[in-house]
């Protein structure tokens, strides 16, 4: 159907531009809520493995599945319990202080 002006309308008197403009605005808020799920994800498993959970949120937010895949690829970290670095979580002394790591460490 065709009106005075030229412009084409559904069936439900709905212009086809806002049409278009609602469902983009549709297909981004689900991406928001998709990519908001992601890093909600990453912090909970940012911290199981011993990283920054807010970084690891914020990269969730910006990169969505594929920060899930990165993180999961990541090795797991724990403290060093003299010095209180990170490192990595199979290292059995610290690179930074040099101290052997016992049995009752951690992971």
């Amino acid at each position: 159907m065709m009106l005075d002006s030229g412009m084409e309308i559904y069936p439900d008197s709905v212009p086809k531009d806002v049409a278009f403009r609602e469902n983009i605005k549709t297909v981004l808020f689900l991406v928001f809520i998709g990519n908001l799920l992601s890093g909600s994800t990453l912090l909970y498993f940012a911290h199981q493995k011993g990283r920054n959970p807010v970084i690891w949120f914020f990269i969730g937010l910006l990169l969505g599945l594929i920060g899930c895949l990165i993180i999961w690829c990541l090795p797991k970290m724990k403290k060093c319990p003299s010095c209180m670095k990170r490192v990595d979580g199979r290292a059995t002394r610290c690179r930074f202080c040099q101290i052997d790591f016992g049995i009752d460490v951690v992971i």
